[in-house]
């Protein structure tokens, strides 16, 4: 979808929303105000966290076996709060 964010209720018009949201969602209740807020707090929250944290709840929910996946797979949520130094920091540091 390429349209402006003002428009974005109007996507909504035709689709069964309720069924998508919940009973007493309407159209017009998504609107470019309400996106942007929550497009915002996903941007702060971090997108490969949240999908992250989908792709190991569907884990678990549905017991899937790991025993074939890639090795990349146990590294990523192994990673996640460890913070980088740049470079140039590095190097004050050790000087």
């Amino acid at each position: 979808m390429s349209r402006p964010l003002y428009l974005f209720s109007q996507f909504f018009e035709d689709k069964g929303i309720e069924t998508l949201l919940g009973t007493g969602i309407k159209a017009d209740y998504i609107n470019d105000d309400k996106i942007g807020r929550v497009m915002d707090k996903l941007y702060k929250y971090g997108l490969n966290k949240i999908f992250m944290e989908i792709v190991l709840a569907a884990i678990k929910k549905f017991k899937i076996d790991l025993k074939y996946a890639p090795a990349r797979f146990y590294i990523i949520p192994l990673t996640w709060g460890i913070q980088k130094t740049p470079k140039s920091k590095e190097r004050n540091r050790n000087n």
